[in-house]
């Protein structure tokens, strides 16, 4: 996602996070919750943009994945009931 690759490459440039969420129109604490979950798959403010493609586009498989398996079970659960 765009998103998570723009927060993570201003992060990575140093910007504090209240300046990337008022840049880019985000909570701080939607800001904060994404750059530490890129932490905690091993981002650091000594990367290059390289690391921040792949941990953005890590982050963006999982949040894909994510969403999918709900739709999947509201929608099942929408046959379920009709």
């Amino acid at each position: 996602m765009i998103e998570i690759s723009e927060i993570l490459y201003r992060w990575v440039k140093g910007l504090k996070l209240k300046q990337i969420a008022n840049s880019l129109g985000f909570s701080k604490n939607t800001v904060k919750r994404i750059v530490r979950q890129a932490e905690d798959l091993g981002l650091s403010l000594k990367d290059t943009t390289d690391k921040v493609k792949e941990i953005s586009a890590a982050m963006s498989v999982e949040r894909y994945s994510h969403h999918s398996f709900h739709a999947t079970r509201f929608i099942v659960s929408c046959k379920l009931f009709n």
